[in-house]
Parts: C-alpha cells; structure tokens; sequence
C-alpha cells in the first residue's frame, strides 16, 4: 500500500531544499557583508545542520507514523475477524474494547504527521481502510448497555463521533443502536438481522424524491458522472443477483443454468460471466423472455416446450451444468435443477417460493446420489467482509464493466404508476425491469 518511491522523493526534496537554502545563505551572507555585517562560519554551518536536522526529523516521523498506522490497520482487521465469531456478550465487549483501543493508537500515528501530509493520498486511503472496518461495528459497549440502562448514554456517545476520511473535518455519524443483543448485526450481517428494516420495502419511503440517509456510511456513491441514473437505480436488484453468483462459487470455466430469465436472473447471467462462467443457459417457460434473453447475448430454452436437460448437455458439451441458480421459486425448477446437475455440483435458490415446495422422489433420490450442495440466499451483503457488494457493484457500473439499462422496459411518472402497477398485475404488458421516474414514460 505504501509506495518506496514517497521515501525517496523526500529525501531528494530534502537534498533539493538544503542546496536551495546553502545558496540563500551565501547570497545573504555576501549582501549582509556588503552592509558591514559579519556572517561567521559558524553560524553559516549552524544553518546548515538546522536545515538537515528538520528534515531527516520529517521522513523520519513520517515513516515511523504509517508503519504504525499499517501496524494498527492489521490489529484491527485481525479483531473485526474475530469479532463476526464472538458467540457471548463477553468476548464482545473485550474484542470491541480491543479494536477502540487500537484505533486511539491509529489515530495518534495520524495526528503526529496530519501538519506534513494534509492531503497525502495514502494517509487517507489507510484512513478510510479502517474507516470502513469501524463501520461495520455497532457501538463497543452495545451489549453491555443492553444489560445496564446506565451505560446506554456512554454508547452513544462513543458511536456518536467518528473520523472522516477527510482528514480536514470531524463528521457526526450515528450508527444504528440494536434494540437487543443481536449477532447477524453484530458481525456486520445485517440482511439477517432479526428486527430487519429496509426502506422502500419494510418501511415507506423508497419512492420519494428525495431521501434523508441516515449516515456516511449508508450512502454508496457513484464516482462517475457519466454513470446514469437509471442504472444507480437498479444497484439493489444487481446487488442481489451478485450475491446469489457470489454464493455459488461461479468459477473460472463453470457452465451455469439460471432458471428464470427475467431481470435478476439476466443479471446473474452477467455476473456469472464476469466472474469467468464459460457459458450461461437460462431457462424459462415464457417464449418472449427466451427471445429478450437470446438479444442479451445468452442461450435460452423454453424448458415446457423443449426436453431441458437434452438441451442441457447439447449446450454445455455432453455435460451436466456444474452450478445451477433457481430464479423462479417454483418446485417444478427446482426439481429440474436436481436433474440437471452433475455430481458433486451447486444448487443455489434465489426465487421467492411462490407456493408450498415438493421434491420428488425420484429427485430426492438423485440429490443424494450427487452429493449436490444447496445454497440459500437472502437480498446481499454490505459489510466490508468479505466484500462489500453493494460499493462492487456501482464500481462496476462506473467502470462499464457492469451494464443492465437495456432491461428497463418502461418507465412511468407517478401520476401513470397505478395504471401501470395494475397493467403488470393484469398481464397486460410484457415487462422487463419498470423505473418510476420524474421524466416522461416512454
């Protein structure tokens, strides 16, 4: 992270700083001479090492500073790993205390050296690395104040404060305090949060133009202006078809069946081709989302029209899909996810159930002879570890790497969303992904 050549550009300024200093003091030595005034070589020397002393004393503090800080950066992701397996309110409170602790000594690493390197990029890229760790933890002394109301202040006192990156400004964040001990939002889990809140969903609020976001650390931004709005809109879908990819274990060569070819399982299509799939079928019982899925560049099959695991092997070389992600939620895909897998291969359920799910018996018997792994997902993940999929993902869409605007179909104002809510519950339009947005409907 940190860079050899910083250390030799200081010692070259330094040189470069003293041979402009020796020639000021020879200049004003021989001016101060022309006046009557008698500049010792002493005094000249004096100079000299002054200069020299100030600054060897800069790269030295400097160094010395961000070893300390990359010490710390290491002690506290040691201790948030750590953290996410604390089972007792006892070893959190020891491990939080641990990682405070820590911070005050990264804190005072930085504040010896912020008056040289204000604007130094890698003080800040450590800051925000341990920034983002911090954020992932509910207030150190949370599960203690749960058992002793008398502490609930201190908590929130000591959560109440936190560095910015921006080294320049303190910035107030208030960081959600639990109502109970709770140890998915603890570890930074927070999808499996027991009291799980989420606006637009399970609080109103997600169509307003504008929304107060309760802290920094829940705001992800887009770094790229280019990037439009429409798309940013879509990070939460995209978010969840990664999670599902990243819960599958896509690898490099990997043939991957998707079941459900409509804007989350297309996502998980591109994906899963990122992530280095060698190819992607989808299958899907709608004849025009196979049609819209072949535009996107995929392989698709109607699987009531079509024999699928025949078309299966057809498209994957003579061979079973290795991983398999059912989109849809109904037991007849998943029992045809079953068959059409191969040994030791990946089930992921990403599909809501739409109604009670049956397993055959003759599929109940082949998930057996597999050995098939099942893997279940829930929305994505937003804490920093292992990644942070939503920040992910709109990197990836700053970055071009990452594009779904050909999935919105339509768009409407808020005027024309309750006609167009009851066209799509009616099935009365064909619809890919539809965007209420201030613009006119196309």
């Amino acid at each position: 992270m940190i860079k050899k050549n910083h250390t030799t550009f200081w010692v070259v300024a330094t040189i470069g700083g003293i041979s402009f200093a020796t020639s000021v003091v020879f200049k004003f030595s021989n001016i101060a001479n022309d006046f009557g005034y008698d500049i010792s070589l002493g005094t000249f020397v004096g100079v000299v090492v002054a200069l020299i002393t100030v600054g060897t004393d800069i790269i030295t503090t400097r160094k010395a500073a961000i070893q300390r800080m990359l010490l710390e950066v290491r002690h506290i992701k040691a201790l948030h790993n750590e953290l996410c397996y604390a089972s007792t309110d006892a070893e959190i409170v020891r491990i939080s205390t641990e990682i405070d602790k820590h911070f005050d000594f990264f804190q005072d690493a930085m504040c010896s050296i912020e008056w040289i390197v204000r604007e130094d990029r890698n003080v800040k890229e450590l800051f925000g690395e341990v920034y983002g760790y911090l954020a992932n933890i509910v207030p150190i002394l949370i599960a203690s104040a749960n058992q002793d109301p008398d502490k609930l202040e201190e908590a929130k006192k000591r959560s109440q404060c936190m560095r910015e990156p921006n080294m320049n400004s303190i910035m107030k964040i208030w960081i959600p305090l639990v109502k109970k001990y709770d140890p998915s939002c603890l570890s930074g889990n927070y999808a499996m949060c027991e009291d799980y809140d989420y606006m637009g969903s399970r609080r109103d609020g997600g169509f307003a133009e504008y929304c107060l976001v309760p802290s920094a650390w829940n705001f992800v931004e887009s770094h790229n202006t280019d990037t439009p709005m429409t798309m940013l809109a879509m990070a939460e879908p995209a978010c969840v078809a990664q999670h599902a990819v990243r819960k599958s274990s896509v690898y490099f060569g990997a043939n991957v069946l998707i079941f459900g070819a409509g804007p989350i399982g297309i996502m998980a299509g591109r994906w899963a081709k990122l992530a280095g799939a060698a190819k992607v079928l989808f299958s899907d019982v709608v004849d025009a989302k196979v049609e819209f899925c072949k535009k996107c560049g995929f392989d698709a099959v109607n699987s009531r029209t079509q024999p699928l695991e025949e078309v299966v092997r057809q498209t994957f070389g003579g061979r079973l899909a290795d991983i398999a992600i059912e989109g849809t939620g109904y037991g007849s895909a998943l029992n045809q996810a079953i068959t059409c897998i191969r040994p030791f291969g990946t089930i992921t359920l990403l599909g809501n159930p739409a109604a009670d799910t049956t397993i055959t018996k003759a599929c109940h018997s082949q998930l057996l002879r597999k050995e098939a792994t099942i893997h279940a997902i829930w929305n994505s993940h937003y804490s920093n570890l292992p990644i942070n999929e939503w920040r992910y993902t709109v990197d990836q869409m700053d970055s071009g790497a990452f594009d779904c605007t050909d999935l919105i179909s339509h768009t409407c104002s808020l005027d024309e969303l309750p006609e167009m809510t009851a066209a799509i519950h009616e099935h009365r339009i064909d619809t890919w992904k539809v965007l209420y947005t201030a613009d006119s409907a196309k």
